[in-house]
């Protein structure tokens, strides 16, 4: 079964936690590191990203950036989708 997108923040936004889980966990992210991993993404949809997973609390605010919640990781390390 096919997942289907709330949005394209959404899909995003999972994209952004599987590139996430991929080795740079630990690290907290920041706008400019997850720009750096979506080149043909706009900042306004990165950021609308970002917030989407706020919002479902996916991550959290940390040490100048964003951090993996548990709820994050598990959903990041599940999904197939490659970078938006």
């Amino acid at each position: 079964m096919a997942h289907h997108y709330v949005s394209p923040a959404d899909k995003l936004a999972r994209a952004i936690l599987k590139a996430a889980t991929q080795g740079l966990s630990e690290q907290p992210l920041t706008l400019p590191l997850i720009e750096s991993w979506f080149t043909q993404q706009t900042p306004d949809a990165i950021r609308a990203a970002v917030g989407h997973c706020i919002r479902e609390g996916w991550l959290t605010a940390r040490d100048g950036g964003w951090v993996l919640t548990s709820v994050g990781a598990t959903i990041g390390k599940r999904s197939r989708g490659g970078k938006a």
